[in-house]
């Protein structure tokens, strides 16, 4: 019975691959930094226009053909006429002249996603010249020239030259950390940690200075096991699973700090692939665990059962009753029920607000389960019509706007308009610990 359990629970588990991708948000560091802003009249060729929450023009330039999304406050433009890249701030002012060309995706390489092109992360951006890919910082100066940066995290860069299968590691000043070729690709996992993937297709673990963690032989310098699977650094602690089907979390020494029991001998734990942390919480075995993998407390609440296997914005839904006909409320990472099971579809929640909907229709709810407004809309919205929350504001049917009491904010002479997101703040002053 316990094993049939687990077997549900893993086909059921919400997991992601560790990469080093944007966030859909595109806010860079700060995912909730700056003010909120959508791109608006998209499809009629009148330049760039970006509204804050309230439909008001805070960008509007005709010269521009094109604009990315803001990241660390600056978006990235095309001129019309030249047709080169440059950089606008969240009032519009252009701060970096349309002067580069767009560089190379570089996507795909080993399954891995290489930081996104012509958006601010950590302080840089990478973009092109006629003879190579570079990255700039804010003032649009040429930073690691000759280098193309794969990633960075402000202190240190990935980088490559002419092959992408020969990386290395240097930093900002272009001082060699890890000479290119030592490993056949590299990825930020968090925290200043790197994971390395020797030519055999090894996983290891260094740090930004160099010092290997976990040696790209999958072992590990203090217990000498090896290792199939390592994760994202998460609070000070990763998760990997050793080849005899153990998972364990590691501390930046090495040190195994917990190792989790296998059940029935059943090693589909996690169901083969990383856990998915959220506020640093994961849902295993009708419990939730800590980034250490040390459990918080029962999981689900006393007379419910698991919907969803994943935190989402600190919230898990759960329900009573059948999967036919479920009453679906949330719980949260204490493991407590905060929304009733009164429901019987769902939104997760985003920004603190989620979408659910009853026999009266869809409603908009807090985190403490009050209803805080509801949509009045022929015909009715179907889930996958329903946007994610930005500052009390979101998208339904891709073409109206709403807040969180479910009114419609009209946005004159918009005829189109793309999802809200944060723009974020001028991140150029670095934390020791990015």
């Amino acid at each position: 019975m316990k094993q049939n359990r687990l077997l549900l629970l893993c086909a059921g588990l919400i997991f992601v691959l560790c990469t080093t991708s944007c966030g859909g948000s595109g806010t860079g560091n700060g995912q909730k930094s700056g003010p909120a802003v959508a791109n608006a009249n998209w499809s009629q060729n009148e330049g760039v226009v970006f509204v804050d929450v309230d439909g008001k023009r805070i960008v509007d330039n005709k010269s521009l053909k094109s604009a990315g999304k803001f990241s660390e406050g600056l978006c990235c433009v095309v001129d019309k006429e030249s047709g080169l890249l440059g950089f606008i701030d969240i009032k519009g002012n252009l701060v970096i002249p349309c002067q580069f060309e767009a560089p190379n995706h570089y996507d795909g390489l080993h399954g891995l996603t290489v930081r996104s092109r012509e958006v601010f992360h950590n302080g840089y951006a990478r973009v092109a010249s006629s003879e190579a890919n570079m990255l700039i910082d804010r003032k649009g100066k040429p930073v690691l020239e000759g280098f193309t940066a794969l990633d960075w995290d402000g202190k240190v860069a990935i980088v490559c030259k002419d092959d992408i299968r020969k990386p290395g590691l240097v930093a900002m000043d272009g001082k060699e950390i890890v000479p290119l070729g030592t490993y056949s690709a590299m990825e930020f996992i968090g925290e200043g940690m790197i994971r390395v993937y020797g030519n055999n297709g090894g996983k290891g673990i260094i740090d930004a200075k160099g010092a290997v963690l976990i040696d790209n032989d999958q072992k590990s310098k203090n217990t000498n096991t090896p290792y199939s699977k390592v994760g994202e650094f998460v609070d000070g602690y990763v998760v990997v699973q050793t080849t005899n089907g153990d998972w364990m979390s590691m501390d930046k020494k090495g040190n195994v700090i917990v190792t989790l029991p296998k059940y029935n001998g059943n090693s589909l734990t996690f169901g083969g692939q990383m856990p998915k942390f959220s506020d640093g919480h994961i849902i295993y075995d009708n419990a939730v665990y800590y980034s250490s993998l040390s459990m918080v407390a029962l999981f689900p609440p006393k007379g419910t059962n698991i919907n969803s296997y994943a935190f989402v914005d600190g919230m898990a839904s759960v329900y009573e009753g059948s999967l036919s006909e479920p009453k679906i409320g949330f719980a949260n990472t204490d493991g407590k029920l905060v929304v009733p099971c009164l429901y019987s579809e769902k939104t997760d929640f985003s920004d603190g607000l989620a979408f659910v909907r009853d026999d009266t229709g869809w409603h908009i709810i807090d985190k403490t389960g009050t209803v805080t407004g509801s949509l009045q809309f022929e015909p009715e919205p179907r889930n996958n019509e329903l946007g994610k929350f930005c500052a009390e504001r979101a998208l339904i049917q891709g073409k109206t706007v709403v807040d969180k009491t479910g009114s419609v904010v009209e946005m004159p002479g918009i005829v189109e308009i793309s999802s809200f997101y944060y723009s974020g703040n001028d991140n150029s002053t670095l934390t020791d610990e990015l």
